[in-house]
């Protein structure tokens, strides 16, 4: 067994006392980063700085988790910014009720990446000008949906930084993006 103390950055006050057995491992938050530290066979301590989700978030709990930050809400006289609300309680304008969810559901796309990308890639931003860059999208074919690689987009669609992770927003969030396309 390991006994693992936590130091208060800077100061290094004991934070917490965990116990942990070889194999064993836990999840930490330092400065907005997830650490996941694991004890070895050897008893030592690895420290992984990317560490898997156990599970990704759905559009529904994204929305709720945001609830009360500032965001932006699409009405008459514009693009206005508001307090976010809660899922369900967010929309948008359109002249038909199918471009209305199109709207919606591309803004829920872009939300999905965003924090995909910001909590699971390590806050990966896309680069549409560097060509170098390998982008991640969900596109529409006559067969079904597909997870493609692109340098460059002439979608305009919202980019994730892994195949894995736009794989995993597609299997998450299937029905927004069925909302998407279906116009």
């Amino acid at each position: 067994m390991v006994v693992v103390f936590l130091w208060k950055l800077l100061n290094f006050i004991v934070m917490e006392k965990i116990e942990l057995n070889a194999g064993e491992s836990i999840k930490i938050m330092v400065n907005g980063r997830v650490l996941e530290l694991m004890v070895t066979g050897d008893n030592s301590i690895s420290v992984n700085d990317n560490p898997e989700p156990e599970r990704l978030l759905t559009i529904k709990e994204i929305v709720d988790a945001e609830e009360g930050g500032f965001g932006f809400y699409i009405d008459m006289d514009g693009v206005s910014s508001s307090p976010l609300s809660r899922f369900g309680e967010h929309c948008v304008d359109a002249h038909t009720q199918l471009q209305a969810m199109k709207i919606q559901a591309l803004a829920e796309i872009m939300r999905i990446a965003d924090y995909y990308n910001e909590h699971y890639a390590d806050g990966w931003e896309v680069d549409w000008k560097d060509v170098g860059q390998i982008k991640w999208v969900i596109i529409k074919m006559f067969s079904g949906f597909h997870v493609s690689d692109y340098s460059t987009s002439m979608f305009g669609l919202p980019a994730f930084a892994t195949d894995e992770l736009a794989q995993l927003a597609l299997d998450n969030n299937r029905e927004v993006f069925e909302k998407f396309f279906a116009v």
